[in-house]
């Protein structure tokens, strides 16, 4: 997991469903609403970090997504959490002393191949990545596939010693965001329970990635929320798979959760009025691209609700999109100021319905 990042969520309640369809260089932590963070991929969905646990989150609207990083012997970054194939392959042996070749060769669960960090990066040009690293001879490596990649303003990397991050940053530059380690961590819980402030401006705006516990022991508690307030910083727990404790932290204003189980943290946002639903379109060159109307939020989500982007394009047909489906943005040339309308909002020349039940979206163009 990522502890304490350098940057924080820029996060908001205003309405009640927010509409995110963050552009090609938003980065990590941008936007509006409480970040749903798919752990593992989504390793309640699938078997944790296959392209099937991604692509399952994805297809439920999540647009955060962690994973783990190890290194071939190859050097080859793999999403793969442990150091050895043994627990979720039908092989044995140590990542680092098997070549690309050889860990592909082998299932995960029977039937699906360990994914490259570059495959899966690329398979979901629009998501943000928190990343842990795991080890330090990546180090290098994984600053050289964020560069190549342009993959490096929406990935947070940590779960690592502060001597791996600042290296990392050094290498890759600004856009990156990292998490600080477990030391700073350990300094956020303390002081909570020793009600000893954090040094002045030392985290300001960052966000933490918090436990629920570390073995027997909670780390996280109500307290802490206020603490690390405080100090401007903001609360995302991991790993919480039951939906009361979902609305418990959530109550308490967390800014994020990560869980096994997106489907069911999606499910408790809907509930509240707080699910973040993407909405697509596609480019000219027919490549799915995020919406551009990131910063669009508007109310009454107890019903579908419409979302009515005006321009000089008055066409009438209405077709239903999926969650996943693409869907074609005219643009006329006018302005693009927006307003609120009727609970939507206009812009641009074509008008979206986005369930709150179902996340589906429905577009008149």
């Amino acid at each position: 997991m990522n502890l304490l990042s350098e940057r924080g969520p820029q996060v908001g309640r205003v309405g009640t469903l927010v509409v995110m369809g963050l552009g090609t260089g938003a980065r990590y932590g941008d936007g509006p609403g409480v970040l749903a963070i798919a752990h593992r991929g989504g390793a309640g969905l699938a078997p944790e970090n296959t392209m099937d646990a991604f692509s399952r989150s994805y297809a439920l609207g999540l647009r955060y997504l962690e994973t783990d990083v190890r290194l071939t012997a190859d050097g080859v970054l793999v999403a793969f959490h442990d150091a050895t194939v043994n627990r979720v392959t039908d092989g044995r042996g140590w990542i680092g002393r098997k070549t690309l070749a050889e860990l592909q060769r082998l299932r995960i669960s029977g039937r699906h191949e360990i994914p490259t960090l570059a495959a899966t990066l690329r398979a979901f040009p629009d998501a943000f990545f928190s990343i842990d690293l795991k080890e330090e001879r990546a180090v290098g490596y994984l600053a050289r596939e964020l560069l190549q990649t342009g993959a490096a303003h929406r990935v947070c990397v940590g779960g690592a010693r502060a001597s791996w991050l600042r290296r990392l940053r050094d290498q890759v530059g600004l856009e990156l965001t990292t998490s600080l380690p477990w030391r700073d961590l350990a300094t956020l819980v303390a002081g909570t329970h020793a009600r000893v402030g954090l040094p002045t401006g030392r985290h300001r705006g960052a966000f933490a990635h918090v436990p629920m516990r570390v073995g027997r022991l909670p780390v996280y508690g109500h307290r802490l929320i206020t603490y690390a307030r405080a100090s401007d910083i903001s609360i995302v727990v991991w790993t919480v798979n039951h939906p009361d404790q979902m609305h418990r932290l959530l109550d308490a204003g967390v800014a994020g959760i990560i869980t096994d189980r997106p489907d069911l943290l999606r499910e408790v946002l809907i509930a509240r009025d707080e699910w973040t639903a993407p909405i697509e379109r596609i480019s000219d060159h027919g490549l799915n691209e995020p919406d551009p109307l990131a910063h669009l939020r508007y109310a009454e989500p107890s019903a579908p609700m419409d979302l009515t982007l005006r321009g000089g394009c008055n066409r009438a047909r209405r077709r239903d999109v999926p969650l996943m489906g693409r869907a074609r943005i005219p643009s006329c040339g006018e302005s693009r100021a927006c307003r609120r309308r009727d609970g939507g909002l206009e812009r641009d020349g074509a008008l979206y319905r986005a369930s709150s039940t179902t996340g589906a979206v429905a577009l008149d163009t």
